[in-house]
């Protein structure tokens, strides 16, 4: 069914290629082994293998051509994957990458060697640092995209169709520039210091037209926005109070709040700073997050720290957290001079919560290999959101588990953070990253070289015989209440028990779990580098 799809949307594909089997599936596209019918005289072994990587038609085109251009500038080396050709037909793409057969992760994960570890974490690592110097966030790293044939010893980095830019938060030029009426005009051909160049009096026209209203909205992208929140209080000051159902996202408790809250929103234009919190929301918290036991929000405005605009949420969910809508500091005021919080145990957000700058924040990743920064919403990601996926992956290899974390939900994928590394560090980080977690119960962190080694071992340390050794005379174990596990498997970094000793089942040497701690680390800002990683005593 896959192969007749892709013949049928890429015809091309059918005169070039023999398409031969599906080897991959994923959300937003299908990959197909393929070789040239030019070569079909060969014997097999002889014929070159190509990886067609078919996009769903349904794929955003600013989303193929990111990951075309990923694979042309940085693929072919430092084992990430490269690019031959691209096939369009109408609305379908098509990708011809070189094949390379690999080993599924599940079936040698718990048989390397170290010497093999060693070898696989540095190709892993020296993937990321080559697509780090691009400055370039791959998002999706994980074992299925992170290709290794053991017989050859060749890796290869795959899958840029979530990559971006760090700090990427203007999105491409589209094709046609809009004009004030609302018509579409032709695009500047060439344009550069001002000379516009078309082949007719009546485009250059139009041209001159379009190139003013792209400085002028370039103008205001310099100004962050605040024209444009100044245009908008221009425009609800001069119009009555009926042209509010006409909002795009009109506020969910605007009745309930009522038309004299509205009015005192209406700040003097000539304040960039007062203007820039009239981006009202509309959306209400999620059923997720009403129920969840850990949730995120900004940070309090009682804590003294100043917020910035790109770490703001959009609505408070705790209740005694100041919700200051300047995003000031201890004593400063929001709406009517009081920045609280009122969503709690209410139908609907808050009016101070609705005035929050919204937060854009990227939460592309699979589930599992997303770090904290991710899961706390916090805008400015770096590349420090691949090392930690590495890490997790590193993680999976010295434990023998795979996957390590699974969660439903961004929330419970948080909760299993804090279960291993302890509350206090996701806390100080939540701070670090100006966010705020409220968490149902206190954890003490977990030592990382404990918990690899009882997961490796987890049939004898879990054996009866174990068990009967540390059982008191009338058959009791105590249970270590922070990690829940038998006193004598107790986990906790400090632990207050005596446990069976580890030195005759240690695999590792120190410096591996200290890699491991530095890729793991919650907060990115101190987070190893890939750069870094690679002059790490393992290596």
């Amino acid at each position: 069914e896959a192969i007749g799809d892709l013949l049928q949307r890429i015809p091309d594909i059918g005169h070039i290629f023999d398409v031969h089997s599906r080897i991959g599936n994923g959300t937003f596209s299908t990959v197909l082994l393929a070789t040239l019918k030019r070569e079909s005289h060969l014997p097999d072994s002889k014929r070159r293998k190509f990886a067609i990587k078919h996009h769903i038609p349904t794929s955003h085109p600013d989303r193929i051509m990111k990951e075309l251009q990923c694979m042309t500038d940085m693929g072919g080396t430092d084992n990430v994957v490269g690019i031959h050709c691209c096939l369009r037909c109408d609305a379908s793409a098509a990708f011809v990458m070189p094949y390379m057969p690999h080993d599924r992760f599940h079936d040698f994960y718990t048989k390397m060697d170290v010497p093999e570890i060693r070898m696989y974490m540095r190709n892993l690592l020296l993937a990321l640092r080559h697509v780090h110097k691009f400055n370039i966030i791959h998002r999706d790293v994980k074992p299925s995209n992170f290709l290794y044939n053991r017989r050859q010893g060749q890796f290869l980095l795959v899958d840029f169709g979530l990559a971006q830019h760090v700090n990427n938060n203007i999105g491409s030029a589209g094709s046609m520039a809009v004009t004030a009426a609302g018509q579409s005009q032709p695009q500047v051909q060439k344009c550069n210091a001002g000379i516009i160049t078309a082949k007719r009096p009546r485009d250059r026209e139009s041209m001159a037209t379009s190139q003013q209203q792209q400085t002028a909205s370039s103008t205001d992208a310099q100004l962050g926005g605040a024209v444009k929140r100044m245009r908008l209080i221009e425009d609800t000051t001069s119009t009555s109070s009926s042209c509010w159902n006409k909002m795009p996202l009109k506020p969910v408790n605007e009745i309930a709040q009522g038309s004299s809250r509205l009015a005192a929103v209406e700040l003097p234009a000539d304040n960039p700073k007062q203007s820039d919190t009239l981006s009202i929301q509309s959306q209400v918290q999620s059923q997720a997050e009403q129920q969840s036991g850990a949730t995120v929000s900004p940070i309090a405005a009682a804590t003294g720290a100043t917020a910035s605009p790109a770490a703001s949420n959009k609505y408070n969910t705790n209740r005694t957290a100041g919700g200051a809508v300047g995003g000031g500091g201890a004593g400063a005021g929001g709406v009517g001079g009081n920045g609280k919080c009122y969503c709690f145990a209410n139908p609907s957000v808050c009016f101070n919560c609705l005035m929050k700058k919204e937060v854009h924040a990227s939460r592309a990743g699979t589930p599992g290999y997303r770090p904290p920064e991710v899961l706390l919403k916090y805008a400015d990601q770096t590349t420090a959101v691949d090392v930690w996926a590495a890490g997790v992956i590193f993680l999976s290899i010295l434990s023998s588990v795979y996957p390590f974390f699974k969660a439903p939900n961004d929330f419970v994928a948080l909760a299993e953070i804090v279960t291993i590394f302890g509350d206090r560090t996701i806390r100080k980080t939540a701070l670090a990253l100006e966010r705020m977690v409220t968490i149902s119960q206190r954890s003490k962190p977990l030592n990382l070289r404990k918990l690899c080694l009882r997961f490796r071992h987890r049939q004898i340390f879990s054996d009866a015989q174990m068990i009967r050794k540390y059982e008191t005379p009338d058959g009791r174990c105590d249970v270590c209440k922070n990690c829940d596990q038998y006193f004598f498997n107790c986990l906790c970094e400090d632990s207050e028990y005596v446990t069976e000793p580890l030195e005759p089942y240690e695999c590792f040497s120190s410096s591996a779990y200290d890699l491991l701690a530095r890729l793991l680390e919650i907060n990115p800002h101190q987070r190893i580098s890939a750069e870094e990683a690679l002059q790490h005593p393992f290596f």
